[in-house]
């Protein structure tokens, strides 16, 4: 497939209700570098914001209530024809009257019980959620959780519907600051984003890859910040400190598969199992059976901290959430080798597609070409002592613009799988990758 281009979008929206005129070269305070001069360019050619008489913009200046609702009024369409109001606080001969008119109809920015509208008050992060979700209809809400968010608070659903909609994607640290003062460049970058979809967010995910022995494993860091752990490694394997390195304060994995039982494999995951016990949502497994000593500790914790547990089917979907979804795409049969019946999956996060194909051999592998679409951007081989798997049809097929190869002490991969890699033009990744992407576009690390 044609590796993913970097799109640079070049405009996004803003809102203003400020008399002036730009000039043709812009506002004289307004650099062409700032993070959302495309956006506050877009609003200003569409008439939703301007500048003020000395030919600024004061990006920086807070956003009061009576702006607000000129720039969503404008948005919106909506007339604006200064006109006569119910507040006290709220003349005819006042700026914005006839907007906070038609906000207020329109159910998007509501009085106070007293009376008043409070014009000139500043809004916050927290409000300007809710006045977006209502303005434009949000319905859905994003799976996400963050540390300053919590139920019963007035933006708490608002704000998951605006995450959902890729209008912003809150701080790096899982914090959406409600309480913060909107400035003008940012209402403008938010207003933009819902009004066209070019300048719309998208929270990123990141996807690390680590050699963990004889073989590998990969943790998730989802949209919404919490974890999918693919396998483990080893006893010596480090996958719990990778998986507290990569937790951003939820305590949450979401979710462990183990894709066979074999002792380097899932041994690792022993450790996890007993540091988060309650915090893990769900396992799924193989089903295979294996009476090995770190498979029956694996079953015995799963039972002890009473976790919910799976057995992976082929072709279920095992996560579908906020344009993210799991899929398997190989699974166990009664009487398969391992390598039959390992699972193996397809994750997808927007246009990004990443397939996991753990252990399975070349018989599985002709199954995934003949039942599902392996197309993808990133593949991960750990069974690259098997030389029936890995065949140029399937590498064809993914079409993989990145290969993550285990780095297995002692063993190379065998000559033909470089050769078949390097002619479906995949770069090839072993020991530890990072891969960060918007669902867009992507960054290797």
């Amino acid at each position: 497939m044609k590796k993913l281009a970097v799109w640079i979008v070049a405009i996004l929206l803003v809102f203003s209700g400020f008399a002036g005129s730009v000039s043709a070269n812009g506002f004289k305070d307004l650099k062409t570098g700032h993070r959302f001069y495309n956006e506050i360019m877009y609003l200003v050619d569409k008439g939703i914001v301007s500048g003020y008489t000395d030919n600024t913009f004061r990006y920086e200046a807070a956003v009061t209530r009576a702006q607000a609702a000129v720039m969503l009024g404008r948005a919106k369409g909506f007339d604006g024809t200064p006109s006569d109001t119910k507040f006290s606080d709220v003349k005819k001969g006042n700026f914005g009257s006839g907007y906070i008119n038609d906000a207020v109809e329109a159910g998007i920015i509501l009085g106070y019980p007293d009376g008043t509208f409070r014009p000139n008050q500043t809004v916050t992060r927290g409000q300007m959620a809710i006045f977006i979700a209502r303005a434009f209809d949000l319905k859905e809400e994003a799976q996400t959780d963050f540390l300053d968010v919590k139920p019963g608070m007035k933006a708490y659903s608002s704000a998951k519907k605006i995450i959902a909609a890729g209008i912003t994607t809150g701080y790096p640290n899982n914090t959406f600051r409600p309480d913060n003062r909107l400035r003008r460049s940012d209402f403008s970058a938010f207003l933009a984003r819902a009004l066209n979809e070019e300048f719309q967010e998208h929270r990123k995910m990141t996807v690390y890859f680590v050699s963990g022995g004889d073989t590998d494993y990969a943790v998730i860091r989802k949209p919404n910040n919490n974890l999918i752990l693919i396998d483990s490694g080893g006893i010596n394997s480090t996958l719990l400190e990778d998986v507290n390195n990569l937790n951003f304060g939820t305590g949450k994995i979401d979710l462990i598969v183990s894709t066979t039982p074999q002792e380097d494999h899932i041994a690792g995951l022993n450790s996890v199992l007993k540091a988060y016990k309650g915090d893990i949502g769900k396992v799924i497994h193989s089903g295979m059976p294996d009476q090995n000593a770190a498979n029956k500790e694996f079953l015995s914790l799963i039972e002890q901290y009473n976790i919910p547990v799976q057995v992976a089917e082929e072709g279920k979907t095992l996560v579908k959430e906020d344009h993210f979804s799991l899929q398997a795409l190989n699974a166990y049969d009664e009487g398969e080798s391992i390598e039959e019946g390992a699972i193996a999956l397809k994750m997808t996060y927007r246009d990004f597609d990443t397939v996991f194909t753990g252990e399975i051999n070349g018989a599985a592998e002709q199954k995934l070409l003949e039942n599902h679409n392996v197309d993808a951007e990133i593949l991960q081989i750990a069974n690259h002592r098997d030389s029936s798997a890995n065949s140029q049809a399937f590498i064809d097929a993914v079409g993989p613009d990145i290969t993550f190869i285990n780095d297995e002490q002692g063993i190379d991969p065998y000559p033909e799988l470089l050769e078949r890699l390097r002619n479906a033009d995949s770069d090839i990744y072993h020991g530890v990758l990072s891969i960060v992407t918007d669902g867009e576009t992507y960054q290797e690390y």
